[in-house]
C-alpha cells in the first residue's frame, strides 16, 4: 500500500509539472526603459525590487499543458530598452474543438475552417528598480502595480488596473476608462474652471503633490484603482 501511495504521489507530481511551466530570467537594469507586451495574459504583477536588475517570471498552462509550446516568451535587450514579450502562436494551432476550461480564461478562434476554444492560465511577475521608466500593454490582462516609477504607462482593454503609489511621490496623473469606473483615495490637485474642480467619472488629468513623475493608466471596459501604498 505504501509503495502504491508513493507511486500515485509521483504520478500526480509529474502530471502537475507537465501542466504548468515557468520561465524565469534576470537581466542587468542599466537605467534602461522596460517594456512589457503581453496581450493574452491573465495577470501582470509589477513591483520594485533590486536596484541593479530586472527579474521576470512567467507561469503558464495552456489546455492543461498540452499547448504550452505555443506560448512564445522573449526578454530582449537593446542599448536603451529591456523588452518582455509574451505571445500565443495561433498560426500553428492545429486542434479543432472546444476544450473544457475550468477556472481559466477561454479564448475562441476560427481559422482555416476550424473552430476551437483554448484555455489559458498565464501570469507574469516583474520586479524592477524604483524610478525606472515602465510601459505595460495587454488586451485581457489585469494589471497589479506597486511602487513608484519615473514614467509609468499602463494600458489594457478588458482588464482592471490596480496601482499602489506612495503618497509622498508627486506625479502628473492621467487616468482614463471608457466603460469602467475610477476609484482612488489619493488627494489630487484638479484643474479648475470658474473656480470649480473638473471632475469626470471616466477620466482624470491632475497632479499628485508637486508632480514630477508621470503616470498614465488606461482601460476600455474595466475599472481603475489608484491607491495609496499601505
Amino acid at each position: 500500500m505504501k509503495a502504491l501511495s508513493t507511486l500515485c504521489l509521483t504520478l500526480l507530481c509529474t502530471i502537475s509539472l507537465a501542466q504548468t511551466e515557468v520561465f524565469e530570467k534576470t537581466v542587468s537594469f542599466g537605467n534602461k526603459r522596460v517594456d512589457i507586451d503581453a496581450e493574452l495574459v491573465d495577470k501582470i504583477t509589477v513591483s520594485n525590487g533590486n536596484q541593479d536588475e530586472v527579474s521576470v517570471k512567467v507561469t503558464y498552462s495552456i489546455n492543461d499543458g498540452q499547448l504550452n509550446d505555443l506560448l512564445e516568451i522573449s526578454l530582449d535587450e537593446s542599448t536603451s530598452r529591456i523588452r518582455l514579450e509574451v505571445e500565443f502562436d495561433e498560426k500553428n494551432l492545429d486542434i479543432d474543438g472546444f476544450y473544457d476550461c475550468d477556472g481559466e480564461h477561454s479564448i475562441n478562434w476560427g481559422r482555416n475552417g476550424k473552430r476551437n476554444r483554448i484555455c489559458m492560465d498565464v501570469s507574469v511577475e516583474v520586479k524592477l528598480p524604483k524610478d525606472a521608466e515602465l510601459d505595460i500593454e495587454s488586451v485581457i490582462g489585469d494589471l497589479f502595480i506597486e511602487g513608484f516609477y519615473k514614467e509609468l504607462y499602463a494600458k489594457t482593454v478588458t482588464g482592471d488596473i490596480e496601482l499602489e503609489w506612495p503618497e509622498d511621490q508627486g506625479a502628473e496623473v492621467e487616468i482614463k476608462t471608457v466603460n469602467g469606473g475610477i476609484f482612488t483615495n489619493h488627494d489630487f490637485l484638479m484643474s479648475k474652471d470658474k473656480g470649480l474642480p473638473l471632475i469626470s467619472a471616466h477620466e482624470i488629468s491632475a497632479n499628485l503633490g508637486k508632480g514630477g513623475k508621470h503616470v498614465s493608466l488606461e482601460t476600455v471596459t474595466s475599472d481603475i484603482y489608484f491607491r495609496r501604498s499601505k
